[in-house]
């Protein structure tokens, strides 16, 4: 059997100690597919010049989410997440995007896309 959860950094470490206690619980063994990586991506790169470029007010941080970036690292692709949502509004009960982020993400994207 496969599963696909996706963590928190923080609710990792209480992940881990929770299956390997199931695992002696019930027998069986488990292991990650790919291990959380953080980002190679700094404020240098060329494609985050250029989303400052066009909008100054974005920073470049870490997110506390998880999300497909560790297949891409894996294979030595840089890889920048950007989107409209905002973290304290995701993967919860009544989760939303606020239509003014998703009107200053298309923006941002669209002007990206043809800078290149």
């Amino acid at each position: 059997m496969s599963l696909d959860i996706r963590t928190t950094p923080k609710f990792d470490r209480n992940f881990h100690k929770w299956v390997v206690g199931l695992s002696k619980k019930f027998n069986f063994t488990w292991r990650y597919v790919a291990q959380p990586v953080g980002s190679t991506v700094n404020n240098k790169h060329g494609l985050v010049k250029k989303m400052l470029s066009i909008d100054k007010s974005l920073r470049l941080t870490t997110s506390p989410m998880s999300n497909d970036q560790v297949f891409f690292a894996k294979r030595g692709i840089d890889t920048i997440v950007f989107g409209p949502g905002e973290s304290a509004e995701a993967h919860k009960t009544d989760e939303f995007v606020r239509l003014e982020n998703i009107q200053r993400y298309t923006r941002i994207i669209t002007k990206l896309i043809e800078s290149l």
